[in-house]
């Protein structure tokens, strides 16, 4: 009775399926993430399967008629075409460059200002730059560098520029401002 029972070695079946499990789960959510991101863009400058514009120029939500998403209706393709479709559009208003005040000609910001709207205004964004930027340079050449310094003076100049570029843009509706670029010397 000396004798052990061997207990037979353990199945290589599993050891694998958790090691299998993981793979599986770790290419659907990569396949998952792919679709999302693969957007096919728009020639005219939105993305393809982009809502329409209702009469106030924003875009009309992706929902039926009883609220439910529009995704609902048309299974994964309409769900693959939703996640795709762009919420808005950025508009690039190029690079500025102001005197600020108080700084007798010392002090001179450089920026670049980009704005970000429903996909439908992008054009028409294109077409007021002339009056987006006059209204831009107004504003900020009224800053000293002072004003300006850190997190707080950047927010306070991005508030003033959103509430002007809706004044001049209306009826359009600018969402944000973007200073993509920011240096005083």
């Amino acid at each position: 009775m000396d004798e052990e029972l061997e207990t037979p070695p353990p199945s290589k079946l599993k050891t694998l399926l958790p090691l299998l499990a993981v793979l599986i789960v770790g290419l659907g959510g990569g396949a998952a993430v792919s679709t999302m991101m693969s957007g096919t863009p728009d020639p005219i400058g939105g993305h393809e399967g982009a809502a329409p514009a209702s009469a106030g120029g924003a875009a009309a939500p992706a929902e039926a008629a009883h609220g439910a998403p529009a995704a609902a209706e048309h299974g994964a393709e309409g769900a693959a075409a939703t996640a795709a479709a762009p919420a808005s559009t950025i508009t690039s208003l190029g690079r500025f460059t102001v005197n600020l005040r108080g700084s007798g000609g010392g002090r001179i910001l450089q920026m670049e200002v980009s704005l970000e709207a429903a996909p439908s205004a992008g054009s028409a964004l294109e077409a007021l730059t002339p009056r987006l930027r006059d209204s831009i340079n107004s504003a900020v050449s009224d800053y000293t560098w002072t004003e300006l310094e850190g997190t707080d003076g950047k927010t306070r100049l991005k508030d003033e520029l959103l509430t002007r570029v809706n004044g001049v843009a209306d009826p359009i509706v600018v969402d944000a401002v973007y200073l993509t670029s920011f240096v005083v010397s």
